[in-house]
């Protein structure tokens, strides 16, 4: 579809002000004619009867507006104010060859236009490789003779539980307190105290 152009002073100008109700409509649809078939502004003898009457088009030739031409009329300053045929055909196959490229992109080049221009669209992330779950432990005796048994540590996923044991989960608080930053003297005795006695309530608990 191509479009005609009209500016609002139109009507005021001295060529058109003039020009009865039938000669105006014969002019305007004189333009939509040339645009949409792009003749360039050539309006053929055989369309006259779509458009209007032999008197309209004797009028706008009075009014200058028309020009008589062998095989109909041209209207006149067409290419100063309308696009051309040459015009419309380029901006056609611009067009025809933007959308061509859009059907031709795949969704990764898409992707890498897309970041490209600052606007990405898909996040990329690493994939994992998913597991089977673990399988349960076996019922009985713990000591290897269980196929695919974590509590045997024959299971490759999985080994041997450690005892329940609180003690044995708990580092020494000298330990602790060796890599830790010298505190203040004052407070060292009472604090390594307190630490001793949280530890001996947990291997209490641990020996229930």
């Amino acid at each position: 579809m191509t479009w005609v152009k009209l500016d609002d002073t139109c009507p005021d100008h001295p060529s058109i002000v003039g020009l009865s109700d039938a000669g105006f409509a014969c002019w305007v649809r004189g333009l939509c004619y040339a645009s949409r078939h792009l003749t360039d502004g050539l309006i053929p003898k055989s369309a006259l009867r779509t458009l209007g009457s032999p008197k309209a088009a004797r009028e706008l030739v009075d009014a200058g507006r028309w020009v008589a031409v062998d095989d109909g009329w041209r209207v006149h300053g067409y290419e100063e104010k309308q696009r051309t045929r040459e015009q419309v055909e380029q901006e056609r196959e611009r067009w025809r060859d933007r959308q061509s490229r859009h059907r031709t992109v795949t969704p990764a080049s898409r992707r890498d236009m897309d970041v490209s221009h600052g606007g990405v669209t898909e996040t990329e992330t690493e994939t994992e490789t998913e597991q089977p779950p673990l399988p349960p432990h076996s019922g009985g005796d713990h000591r290897g003779q269980h196929a695919n048994c974590r509590a045997c540590g024959t299971n490759p996923r999985g080994t041997k539980p450690a005892e329940r044991n609180p003690s044995s989960l708990l580092r020494p608080v000298e330990e602790v307190l060796a890599g830790a930053p010298a505190p203040d003297p004052a407070t060292n005795a009472a604090g390594l105290d307190e630490a001793r006695r949280h530890l001996r309530s947990v291997q209490q608990v641990g020996d229930l």
